[in-house]
């Protein structure tokens, strides 16, 4: 990679999972799956107990992200959709009232992972492959939810933080730190609707990475599916990566099928879920130059992380995000 007679390396984040912590996204889903299942008042043990026996020591955010749906609603999706079954529901009742926690949670886990037939290679929603319609009521009503319970308006009981930035903090904040200093001009893509990442960079004290032009959001990709008639422009789709790095109207232009002139910029575009990952190879085969680091997490798996290595595009694979300045300093102009 090199900067040859381009502008400074910009560097393309996704939020969550890479500088932004998951954990009360994935928190929310849970909650909300149980609540509309009518289980929560058979939780045993403790919300944070049962948030620790999901999401630390079974993994259960995999159930979705391994197959590139990227965000907590779409983990609410999936769950709810498994908890469906009335049997499933029972179940799992039982379990929480023990106080069984990690066993309430693999069954979930492999309930939700049973729902997964795949999805036919022109269909561009990997939720389609639950069976779940992103477009569909249900879904409206569980996004819904997910927001009420994220932003207080619905009870559980369960008091958990709501921004933070991923463990530990203070070398998060240093790894932006160093890429400012190398000089790349820092932005971010990401699926949440802009108040979702407006708000934690303004707690976090990230304005100073971070200004309001600097972010593309779901709520860009709304907008632009809207205007274009195109469903599903959210990543895996390359929309929110090209936006990110031409601007919106180039971005949409190329969606309705202008092949405008390409920025010259050296871009990175750091990820940590294969949503990511194909998003960029999507950018790549329309032309433009777009490398990709991306930060292992809990969600990926030894194939995976195997066949990310070995694209052209990755830089490397690495375990935080406090590794990718030194990957850079030889490339940031």
């Amino acid at each position: 990679m090199s900067t040859g007679d381009t502008d400074r390396t910009c560097v393309i984040l996704d939020a969550d999972g890479v500088f932004l912590s998951e954990r009360p996204y994935w928190n929310t889903a849970l909650a909300v799956a149980l609540v509309r299942a009518g289980l929560e008042e058979h939780v045993n043990g403790g919300w944070d107990a049962l948030g620790d026996a999901a999401f630390i020591r079974t993994g259960l955010q995999r159930v979705a992200k391994r197959h590139g749906c990227n965000s907590n609603w779409d983990l609410a999706a999936v769950l709810d959709r498994a908890l469906e079954q009335v049997e499933l529901r029972g179940e799992l009742g039982e379990l929480l009232a023990e106080g069984r926690l990690d066993d309430a949670v693999c069954r979930l886990r492999d309930a939700g992972q049973a729902l997964h037939r795949g999805r036919a290679r022109e269909e561009p929603d990997p939720l389609r492959g639950f069976g779940i319609d992103r477009r569909g009521e249900r879904y409206a009503d569980i996004v819904r939810d997910c927001q009420n319970l994220f932003h207080g308006r619905q009870g559980t009981g369960w008091a958990f933080e709501r921004f933070r930035l991923e463990e530990p903090a203070r070398l998060t904040l240093a790894a932006l730190q160093s890429l400012h200093d190398l000089g790349c001009e820092l932005r971010i893509c990401t699926g949440r609707p802009r108040p979702e990442i407006e708000k934690p960079i303004a707690e976090l004290g990230l304005e100073r990475f971070f200004g309001p032009d600097s972010i593309t959001s779901g709520t860009e990709v709304e907008r632009a599916e809207r205007l274009s008639g195109s469903k599903s422009l959210g990543k895996p789709h390359w929309f929110s990566p090209l936006c990110a790095m031409a601007g919106w109207e180039t971005a949409l232009e190329a969606v309705n099928g202008s092949l405008p002139a390409w920025p010259r910029s050296s871009f990175v575009y750091v990820g940590d879920a294969r949503s990511d990952f194909e998003a960029v190879r999507g950018v790549r085969r329309l032309g433009l130059e777009l490398h990709y680091v991306h930060v292992s997490s809990c969600v990926s798996d030894a194939a995976q992380l195997a066949a990310i290595a070995a694209e052209p595009s990755t830089l490397a694979v690495v375990d935080r995000l406090e590794q990718v300045p030194a990957l850079l300093s030889g490339v940031a102009s």
